[in-house]
């Protein structure tokens, strides 16, 4: 068992951090140790955006000191839920979980979640459906299972109307019943569907939890102006959360070029704003071409900016705010 939980917080951090934390857990009582796998990896619950528990991501952030507490309470049978969870998280693999999982006996005391996991690791979208949808009642009632089988339908179909109304009708469900991850889902179908009220509607209670998916749309609707105010702010301070959440959604909003929004007074505001930070002292006449674009382009580069006039550039030249409150949003309805 020790080799196994050596094993587990190994894929979760690197080789040399690992003896230390692991020895440390191990020699703590066991019965207080699953008290803190509990709390550490409850799954996020809540409601109106009353967050407890954590998203995935969070939980693969954990100190390493806190994933070994967990893995070394796994000998009580009231933390292997928890030891689970985070090993299928830090490792990515459910192939891995399920097999340490069976040598552990954890299956034993939870056969269904064992089945899930296992449905989980299937590769195709279709055959990842056909073992969920072939799963006892007991395991495909379950909030994972039902929405991991709304989304392999999605991806089956992610132009077919009925398919994408009744994930919608599912995630909803999943949502109101208290399972918040379903929440991002619900809000990228939403949009999907070109109900773009209702996908900020369920980007914004899927970002209140945390989910990186539902911070990314936020995000991408605020610039889009779908927000009851213009909030490039909050805009980007989502975007940034969701890309160090490790959401490529995040990451291309933050590279989405702002300036089809602007007027002549906002390319001269840019303009004065570069020649404050000595980036260009060019004439400031509101054109913005030439020697103006390549030392903008430069200035970007040397901070590992995106390029373009993004978000986090406007920032960095401190008129992010000046931007936001003279610009008129236009709602449009673009790709995603």
């Amino acid at each position: 068992m020790a080799f196994l939980l050596a094993l587990l917080t190994a894929l979760a951090a690197t080789p040399a951090a690992v003896p230390e934390p692991l020895g440390a857990a191990l020699r703590e009582p066991a019965a207080p140790l699953a008290a803190v796998c509990a709390e550490a990896t409850a799954e996020l619950s809540g409601s109106h955006g009353f967050a407890r528990g954590l998203p995935d991501h969070a939980v693969k952030r954990l100190p390493l000191r806190r994933k070994a507490t967990c893995l070394a309470a796994l000998v009580r049978a009231e933390a292997r839920p928890g030891a689970r969870r985070l090993a299928r998280i830090v490792t990515g693999r459910p192939a891995t979980v399920l097999a340490v999982a069976r040598l552990a006996g954890w299956c034993d005391g939870d056969p269904a979640g064992c089945a899930i996991e296992r449905c989980a690791d299937t590769g195709e979208p279709a055959q990842r459906l056909a073992c969920l949808t072939g799963l006892a009642p007991t395991a495909a009632a379950r909030p994972r299972a039902r929405d991991l089988a709304a989304v392999a339908r999605v991806r089956l179909a992610p132009d077919d109307y009925e398919t994408l109304a009744a994930a919608r009708a599912d995630f909803a469900s999943l949502a109101a019943q208290g399972h918040p991850p379903s929440l991002a889902n619900l809000a990228l179908v939403e949009y999907r569907l070109t109900n773009l009220t209702a996908a900020y509607e369920a980007a914004v209670r899927g970002a209140a939890y945390g989910l990186p998916a539902a911070q990314a749309l936020r995000a991408y609707l605020e610039v889009e102006g779908f927000g009851p105010r213009w909030d490039l702010a909050t805009a980007l301070h989502l975007a940034r959360a969701a890309a160090r959440a490790g959401s490529p959604d995040g990451e291309a909003v933050l590279a989405l070029d702002v300036s089809t929004l602007f007027s002549p007074r906002h390319w001269r505001d840019l303009q004065e704003a570069m020649r404050s930070a000595g980036i260009h002292d060019g004439d400031v006449d509101g054109h913005f071409r030439g020697a103006w674009q390549e030392a903008l382009a430069a200035f970007a580069d040397e901070r590992d900016l995106p390029q373009g006039i993004t978000l986090p550039l406007l920032d960095a030249l401190g008129i992010l705010g000046t931007i936001e409150t003279t610009i008129r949003p236009q709602r449009v309805i673009r790709r995603y």
